[in-house]
């Protein structure tokens, strides 16, 4: 993801912190076991970290999530103040991904689609209309669930 960060950085001139989550990448060495508790603790130690150690404002916190990483920044947005949000090829939910469902159920994760009305921020997404990855009806369920929708 680094050169794509950069020229994010670059192109529109902002700080960017990415992070690995416990398990993927090179976070937490060979035993360390990726979970969704893991993931969502590893975001709001990321957000802690830029609010109260950096001196980061709130109000210049933008979330950005591809794909499985939709999961954390959706969760970030529904639970602390932040000025937006950017999805990339989210995902509704994980249970979503593998089969059709209308309802979440308990054992879903990452469900993006039930926390979409709790973000009180603008919400930008992207997805791709042949992804073969996550279908394209998770970005537009995601958007018609959104509070506050924006319009690209």
């Amino acid at each position: 993801m680094l050169p794509h960060l950069l020229d994010v950085s670059n192109k529109l001139d902002v700080d960017v912190f990415a992070y690995d989550y416990l398990g993927y990448g090179c976070s937490g060495g060979p035993d360390a076991l990726p979970s969704v508790r893991a993931v969502l603790q590893n975001i709001e130690v990321v957000y802690e970290y830029l609010v109260n150690d950096l001196r980061v404002h709130p109000d210049r916190i933008i979330a950005y999530g591809q794909s499985l990483g939709s999961g954390p920044s959706v969760h970030i947005a529904s639970k602390h103040r932040i000025a937006g949000v950017v999805l990339h090829s989210p995902l509704a939910s994980g249970l979503r991904v593998i089969r059709p469902i209308e309802t979440s159920v308990w054992f879903d994760i990452f469900a993006n689609i039930d926390l979409m009305t709790k973000i009180d921020v603008p919400v930008f997404i992207i997805h791709g209309m042949e992804d073969k990855d996550i279908p394209v009806t998770h970005g537009q369920l995601l958007y018609e669930n959104s509070s506050k929708q924006f319009q690209p």
